[in-house]
């Protein structure tokens, strides 16, 4: 029954379209290194380049910007140029300055965990605190403006309790509202809840979220801006709740929204432009995504080379020339990867025209430098090609199920035929004549004979 298993086979994976993007190697790193300043030693003393984890990366104009987890490194938050793709392992500069990372007091920057640039171009960084300031903190900085500080918002106790063990802020959003605001969605992951903090208003507040853990956050584009998405490591189901209720601040908890069972649990999850979700799967070393316009849940499983380490945080950013970064550690390396995907991420409007790149302030590396057909032309080439390739698949995987069942029609009748001939040739000798029939004793039962009387007197 090989063919059986065959089509079952088949049958499991038809309802995923595989099309994977074409990532291209831009940096590689044996290990991280710093552009030291001059009074280095006192940054060295934290510096153990053995033991470095990024968790997040940014990327904006010709800057690419990554926060680390706080052990041994010498600064939390760092940028490169990709003036640099041609060194093999480019050294990371402290954003914005050595001093903002010196050690001291509570104004300092001490853990940047979540990063996000909006398309005025500001980067908002989430600092979750030390143990010593656990105030968590939403840095904001101009990056058109010499990396200016816009703003530093510390989160009241109410809001974001001042206690590191008992909070897990390391996530955020952006919402451009109606009302000219800016809005930053941050999920405490440990306590259950979203917290909100308005530009405007420059105030935050808190919406709890009932029944559900999650941890991984994204929010629907722009032009069709109304759902928070929440993902959990640990669980399947992927849940929405309605962003109406996290910009009124509602009091009462928000129940949750089932909106689709991953086949994995995800760490992360990014949105673009035009309304595609981007997660991974747990244990699997994969990237899929799910069309969120589509009336159904179906996973499309676009990066499955098993490099993403469980226990190891990857990251993956938009830049504004329709590229998807992804940051992995493959071993004992650090990959800075790219693949053209034809969209820009969720805060932007999805364009009819795709940007061209390679104009100041929107160079993605020497490689990407081409003369010809415009950069645009061969990203919308890159994605047509890919949805050709999907759906050639999709039509071979058709015609070998068609096939399939066809020759299962036949298989099956055959088998119900030589049924039918086998059990004829069994009942053949059952209508034969009995010569005797027996008892349920076994005893045989013979009929009874007359005697027979003549007619003919002696």
């Amino acid at each position: 029954m090989a063919w059986f298993s065959f089509l079952l086979f088949l049958l499991t994976i038809s309802p995923f379209a595989v099309c994977a993007l074409n990532f291209s190697t831009v940096f590689v790193w044996d290990r991280f290194d710093f552009s030291w300043p001059s009074h280095q030693n006192s940054f060295q003393s934290n510096f153990e380049p053995n033991n470095i984890l990024t968790y997040e990366h940014a990327v904006f104009g010709e800057r690419i910007f990554i926060s680390f987890y706080f052990f041994g490194v010498p600064v939390t938050l760092t940028w490169l140029s990709m003036t640099e793709a041609q060194s093999r392992e480019p050294k990371l500069h402290p954003f914005p300055s050595w001093t903002m990372h010196e050690e001291g007091g509570c104004e300092k920057i001490k853990e940047i965990k979540g990063l996000e640039v909006d398309p005025v171009g500001r980067l908002w960084a989430l600092d979750r605190g030390s143990k010593n300031c656990a105030a968590t903190k939403l840095w904001i900085f101009d990056l058109a403006n010499n990396d200016a500080v816009v703003l530093v918002h510390q989160f009241a106790y109410h809001v974001a309790i001042h206690d590191l063990s008992k909070k897990d802020l390391r996530e955020l959003v952006l919402d451009e509202t109606p009302d000219d605001d800016w809005l930053a969605y941050i999920p405490d992951f440990q306590a259950a809840k979203i917290v909100v903090f308005s530009l405007k208003r420059n105030s935050s507040w808190m919406v709890k979220i009932e029944k559900i853990k999650f941890s991984a956050i994204a929010l629907s584009p722009k032009r069709n801006r109304g759902l928070l998405y929440l993902a959990d490591q640990t669980q399947t189901e992927l849940h929405t709740v309605p962003i109406s209720s996290l910009r009124r601040g509602d009091k009462k908890a928000v129940d949750p929204y089932l909106a689709g069972n991953k086949t994995a649990g995800s760490r992360r999850m990014l949105m673009d432009s035009r309304g595609k979700l981007y997660f991974d799967l747990e244990r699997s070393g994969s990237i899929a995504t799910w069309d969120t316009n589509s009336d159904s849940f179906q996973e499309e499983i676009v990066y499955r080379k098993g490099e993403l380490e469980n226990k190891f945080p990857f990251s993956f950013a938009f830049d504004s020339c329709n590229n998807l970064w992804l940051l992995i550690r493959n071993g004992t390396k650090y990959q800075l990867l790219r693949a053209a995907v034809g969209a820009r991420f969720y805060l932007y409007n999805d364009p009819d025209v795709l940007p061209a790149c390679g104009k100041k302030n929107e160079s993605v590396g020497p490689e990407l430098s081409i003369s010809g057909p415009s950069m645009a032309d061969k990203r919308n080439a890159t994605v047509h090609e890919c949805d050709e390739s999907a759906l050639q698949n999709l039509h071979v995987l058709n015609v070998v199920l068609s096939c399939c069942n066809v020759f299962s029609f036949f298989s099956i009748g055959f088998q119900l035929f030589w049924f039918r001939f086998l059990k004829r040739k069994i009942d053949v000798p059952a209508k034969a004549p009995e010569i005797f029939q027996q008892t349920p004793d076994g005893e045989a039962i013979y009929e009874e004979v007359q005697p027979c009387t003549s007619s003919t007197s002696v």
